[in-house]
């Protein structure tokens, strides 16, 4: 766990591309096919390797919160992904070839999704976690009860991830080449349900802390691979 002030001087050490992180991108590694995000456990990989090298070619970034709400929700993503695999199973022993019997057995589509948790929770483990700061807390409390996005529907826990992250970033604006908010909420966070850009009323506040948005894993790599901070 860090302070803002410490994950900042240790950025600036060595600059590198950050990636902040909201808790349903990490969560969507392991609901992959149930969220149609497949592409983003490959990302997931590609950012884990990254982060590890010496010094490091990306840095994954999560607010302190990120890991309980993490733990809170594992559950129902599992629910999810239980969910898409009996109806897999189902279509697969009703309608499919006598051939295909044994592609995906139960045991196997069981062990994949342990698999796909074991890779979400290691995307969490590589992040740097940042310390509760006062000065976010208050921004963030600012936000609920102006009822600004992402706490339109006074919802705390999105403004505080956002104002710890707004934080971070402001400070390494003439720093750092590349930062990147990764968040599947495209409710809060994208201009409507389903959309990839940013919302306009979110627009300022990203500009200011020099926040570019991505809607999955998988964009945010596309966009470090782009500027060829990744391979």
């Amino acid at each position: 766990m860090s302070t803002v002030a410490e994950l900042v001087a240790e950025i600036t050490g060595s600059p590198a591309p950050v990636v902040f992180l909201d808790t349903c991108a990490i969560l969507d590694v392991a609901r992959a096919p149930a969220r149609e995000q497949s592409a983003s456990v490959a990302g997931a990989e590609a950012l884990c390797g990254a982060s590890s090298e010496v010094p490091p070619k990306v840095y994954l970034v999560v607010a302190d919160v990120v890991a309980v709400e993490w733990s809170d929700n594992i559950a129902e993503a599992r629910k999810e992904m239980a969910r898409t695999a009996s109806v897999f199973e189902h279509v697969l022993t009703a309608f499919a070839p006598a051939s295909l019997s044994t592609v995906a057995p139960p045991t196997a589509l069981a062990t994949f999704r342990t698999d796909l948790e074991t890779r979400s929770q290691t995307l969490l483990t590589a992040c740097r976690r940042i310390d509760r700061d006062p000065a976010a807390t208050n921004a963030a409390l600012d936000r609920v009860i102006a009822k600004r996005r992402p706490s339109h529907k006074k919802e705390v826990k999105d403004s505080y991830i956002l104002e710890h992250y707004r934080a971070v970033a402001r400070a390494l604006t003439a720093v750092v080449p590349l930062m990147l908010f990764v968040s599947s909420n495209t409710s809060d966070f994208a201009a409507n349900r389903g959309a990839i850009d940013l919302h306009p009323e979110l627009k300022p506040d990203f500009v200011v802390a020099g926040l570019t948005y991505a809607v999955s894993i998988a964009s945010a790599v596309a966009l470090l691979r782009a500027g060829g901070h990744i391979p």
